[in-house]
């Protein structure tokens, strides 16, 4: 298992747990416009080369629209790759921001992008 933590600035970090063609990340603060950028070019997340993308989104305090798309993004990748993602733990206003802007149907603490 490999394990990688980025903090990007004071308001956004991840943690990544990649295991074979399974990757866990762990989002923690603010998924905004600045983070989201940096998510994207920064991060070097292996997702054209999983099979399994795990989001876990329980320490995620905040995502603006821009956050939404960079997880629409993270997840094209890895569908155009033949690989599933999967959301856990958002709460109720990230969820609302997911289902409204991510054409997310699923509900509940574990849903995934669809």
């Amino acid at each position: 298992m490999r394990e990688f933590i980025w903090q990007f600035d004071y308001s956004f970090s991840l943690e990544m747990h990649i295991e074979g063609r399974t990757a866990r990340i762990a989002f923690s603060g603010e998924l905004d416009a600045l983070t989201a950028k940096n998510l994207q070019l920064r991060a070097p997340i292996p997702l054209d080369h999983l099979d399994r993308l795990v989001l876990d989104l329980t320490a995620l305090e905040y995502v603006d629209v821009t956050g939404v798309r960079e997880i629409r993004r993270m997840k094209a990748v890895v569908d155009d790759c033949g690989g599933r993602v999967e959301i856990n733990g958002a709460n109720a206003d990230v969820q609302h921001l997911l289902d409204m802007f991510a054409g997310n149907g699923a509900r509940g603490p574990q849903a995934a992008l669809g």
